[in-house]
């Protein structure tokens, strides 16, 4: 009886979860279109994002870094990956991972290489209407996500705007 019973349970539980996805709308377990226009949103983002980029500006715990370093900024984007380099060399390594369904848009790095390896660092994010400015406010890896672009003395994140590179063919 025993067995009956804890068989009969997880029963429930599966059918409790299976019900959980099964559309309710009768479309015979079809994607649903909602989530099918989300991930086509995800995609078109993650597009926007991938580049090369060049560093405009840079202010961390509210102080502006110098324009020479600014200048040799550089960032590229591909593939769910994240390579900044400054002064010639890389700075930073991250994966990343977005959701442009919040406000504001969110970007977690997770860090693979350089400053915080093995750390993930929360921010958030913005593309101007043209898609080529990117402004990125980051937290230092352990401190909550920035609600807000900016960086102000001691609140230990750093605010950042890019250019897109743009190719000849893309104009």
């Amino acid at each position: 009886m025993r067995l009956f019973a804890t068989l009969f349970s997880v029963f429930i539980l599966m059918g409790g979860a299976i019900a959980q996805d099964v559309p309710q709308d009768g479309d015979n377990n079809k994607p649903d279109k909602k989530d099918a226009d989300k991930k086509a949103d995800f995609k078109a983002e993650i597009a926007l994002l991938e580049g090369e980029w060049t560093m405009v500006s840079t202010t961390k715990n509210g102080q502006a870094i110098p324009r020479n370093i600014t200048k040799s900024g550089k960032q590229s984007v591909k593939e769910g990956e994240v390579t900044v380099y400054i002064m010639g060399g890389v700075y930073l390594k991250a994966k990343y991972k977005i959701d442009p369904t919040k406000t504001p848009k969110t970007i977690d790095y997770m860090l693979t290489d350089g400053q915080g390896k093995g750390k993930t660092s929360l921010g958030i994010y913005e593309l101007n209407e043209e898609n080529d400015t990117l402004k990125c406010c980051f937290a230092t890896p352990g401190k909550d996500r920035p609600e807000e672009f900016s960086s102000r003395k001691g609140s230990e994140r750093t605010l950042t705007t890019w250019r897109k590179v743009m190719k000849k063919d893309d104009n």
